[in-house]
């Protein structure tokens, strides 16, 4: 069997931060698949809660991005800012611009590879590096989530950071 979790993240129309999983919630299905693993034959993935299987963060073009419907290149399905279109540039050019050579240059954002997530986990950092590398918003409404949601998306980092930093520490011990 094989199953993957993709939490709500606040973009699109209408983003509702509500709407995302709370801190305990995605600690607990962390915990959870945890749990589900060593009991089952099953292969689950997690987005936010599995940066310690695959080093952190894949976006940027480390090991993965995304290029919507207009062609737009985004660092990440739930990145909707861009430098370059498809349309206009190769991929090569796209994937060594100033903003995936930064957002990769940062990876992993933490330590903490429970924390990898240049939205949810480290906001203040996808903010910084959409807009020193001069990306534009992809759709209306997509800097929503740099703006009008952007004190309760740094709420959010705060308090899973509390419960991650935790689970980090007695859950994945550092190699002696």
């Amino acid at each position: 069997l094989l199953g993957w979790y993709f939490m709500y993240v606040p973009i699109g129309r209408e983003p509702k931060i509500e709407l995302m999983p709370s801190p305990d919630q995605r600690d607990s299905l962390r915990n959870w698949l945890t749990r589900v693993r060593a009991a089952k034959p099953i292969l689950v993935g997690d987005f936010w809660n599995d940066g310690p299987v695959v080093g952190g963060c894949i976006s940027g073009g480390r090991k993965y991005f995304h290029i919507n419907a207009n062609g737009d290149v985004e660092p990440c399905v739930f990145c909707h800012f861009a430098t370059h279109n498809i349309k206009e540039t190769s991929l090569r050019v796209a994937l060594n611009s100033p903003l995936f050579k930064a957002i990769r240059s940062e990876q992993p954002y933490h330590e903490n590879l429970l924390r990898p997530c240049l939205l949810v986990d480290k906001p203040e950092l996808g903010r910084r590096l959409a807009l020193e590398t001069g990306a534009h918003f992809t759709h209306p409404g997509a800097e929503a989530l740099f703006t009008d949601l952007a004190p309760a998306m740094d709420r959010f980092a705060e308090a899973y950071a509390l419960l991650a930093d935790k689970a980090w520490e007695d859950q994945f011990p550092k190699e002696v």
